[in-house]
Parts: structure tokens; sequence; C-alpha cells
């Protein structure tokens, strides 16, 4: 029996089928329900939100395949090192997943450590986290792969910043999971989000020190971030820390 290539859900937006419940956009693509639905409710002055979905599907820039998920690069880096993790499954953010979605979690967390091992902590002495913003930008669910260095080019503002930094506007995936394994869903405050997202009167506070900056100093924080290169170095050779050990696998 031949194996299939994982595909991800297109989003070709010729005219709207009369049915939506499936639709063959091509040649191994295929979309089905809700998700479909969700993509023609986008006005055309948003469709650039489909971005990342587009980006998805291009071979070129997936960095890692596999039957659940792909990992591409983000093509506006915050960091130096940034990195995207997309479910094949078509969940457009935190708060459509549910408990049953925690064994892909899990696997996105597995696969996301095993990159940066081979990727990432080979070329940085800086920390990463891991990620799903509560009011993303983009349609799918993402779950980001990024060192906390915020030298990329795409950190000019301080929502860039805090987008990372504020747990507000920040969700780690073992977060996302004991809240579903405890409550069976994830509710967003998109308003307290939006607050902090654009808040122009609270300073910014190092991830490292905690020294604060104000919300217009954005570039004297990124130089003092760039600053604590040095230490990070340093404190490596005292404590390294061992990371994740393992190769990518299937579950």
């Amino acid at each position: 029996m031949e194996t299939q290539t994982p595909v991800i859900t297109s989003i070709s937006l010729p005219p709207a089928p009369a049915s939506l419940s499936a639709y063959d956009a091509g040649p191994g693509r295929r979309v089905t329900g809700p998700p479909l639905e969700t993509l023609w409710e986008v006005s055309p002055q948003q469709r650039w939100r489909l971005g990342l979905l587009q980006s998805a599907q291009d071979p070129a820039r997936q960095l890692y395949l596999d039957e659940s998920i792909v990992i591409l690069s983000d093509s506006i880096p915050k960091s130096r090192h940034h990195y995207l993790v997309l479910p094949l499954e078509p969940i457009d953010t935190v708060q459509d997943l549910t408990v049953e979605h925690v064994p892909l979690l899990r696997h996105m967390i597995r696969q996301a450590q095993c990159f940066a091992d081979e990727h990432i902590r080979p070329k940085t002495h800086y920390p990463l986290v891991l990620g799903f913003h509560t009011i993303p930008t983009f349609i799918r669910l993402h779950m980001h792969i990024i060192t906390v260095d915020f030298q990329g080019p795409g950190t000019v503002v301080p929502a860039d910043y805090r987008s990372f930094s504020h747990s507000a506007l920040f969700m780690e995936p073992e977060r996302a999971i004991a809240i579903l394994e405890a409550e069976g869903q994830i509710v967003v405050d998109k308003e307290q989000a939006k607050l902090v997202k654009t808040d122009l009167t609270e300073h910014l506070q190092c991830v490292f020190c905690q020294q604060e900056f104000p919300a217009n100093k954005m570039a004297d924080l990124k130089k003092h971030l760039a600053g604590h290169e040095a230490d990070l170095h340093a404190a490596e050779k005292e404590d390294a820390d061992a990371g994740y050990v393992c190769r990518f696998q299937a579950d």
C-alpha cells in the first residue's frame, strides 16, 4: 500500500462550492467542513491573514514535516532564531483546542525541542521559549520556537516584545495542556490582551534582569538585551543546560 505524504489544508479561494462538507481543492489537497467556511468568511481586505497557510504548503519553506506537524521559519523573525510549528489538522487558535488535542500538543513540544537541539541551541547562548499567541495575527494555530534575544528585524515596537514576554499575550504549551486537562477548553480575555498589547504607558521589562525601559525606548531595550549575551555565555560554562536529547521520530 502506497504511503500518503502529509498535506496542509489548502487555502485556494475559488468561488465557494455549494457544499462545504468536503471540497477537493486540487491533487493531494482536501479541505473539510468548518475550516473552509472560516476561510470564506475572511474579507478580501483580511486575506493576508491566510499567508501562513500558504507558506506551510510551500515545500521550500518546510524545514520539518511529519504526519501531524510542519515546522517553518518565521518570515518576519522577532529574534535571531524564530520558527513556527503548525499542526496539519485545521485548528485556528488556542481557543479551538480541546482535551483531545493534548497528544498533538505534546508531539509539537517534543519535535520543537528536538528541532531546537539540532538547529538552534548549538548556535546561541540565549535560552528559548515555546508558546502560542492568545490573539494571533494569522489564521492557523502555530506554536513559536523563539530565542529570547529579540534582536530580529521584526522586533520594532512594544507590541512585538510584549507578545512574547507577557502572560496575557503568550501561552506556553505546558500551560495550555494544564488548562485543557483541568477545564476542557481555553478561554482568552481578548479585551485584556488587546489592552496589554497596545499599552504605551506601561514600561517594558528586560526578561533577564527586570530593568525597566519606557515603551518608546524599544531600541534601548534591544541594545540592553544584546548586552546579556556575554553573561549568558559565562553562565553556560558554569552550569550548562543539558536540554533534550533526541532525534526526530514518530510517536
